[in-house]
């Protein structure tokens, strides 16, 4: 976190706290990036030796895209009804 003794016994719990939560999350993104990075690295070493175009997300999708993207089909039946209401005349 980069503090010093100083600065450590001066913050309270709470803001020690949210700067941890907050490393934690650029560590997290750091790493997502990088995992990224590397899968596109690795379709264009691949795609010179497929015979279809590859896109990144069909030699390895990641958990957090999965959880990014939800089933579209699935969204819009359980909210029929709310749909109908919306787009139907009245």
């Amino acid at each position: 976190m980069q503090l010093t003794e100083v600065q450590f016994e001066d913050i309270s719990p709470s803001y020690f706290m949210h700067r941890l939560l907050g490393m934690r999350s650029a560590q997290r993104q750091m790493e997502r990036v990088n995992w990224e990075r590397t899968r596109w690295l690795a379709t264009f070493v691949v795609m010179p030796h497929s015979k279809r175009k590859l896109r990144p997300q069909d030699l390895m999708q990641f958990p957090w895209e999965k959880a990014e993207r939800p089933n579209l089909v699935e969204f819009i039946k359980a909210n029929k009804a709310r749909f109908d209401k919306l787009t139907l005349p009245q």
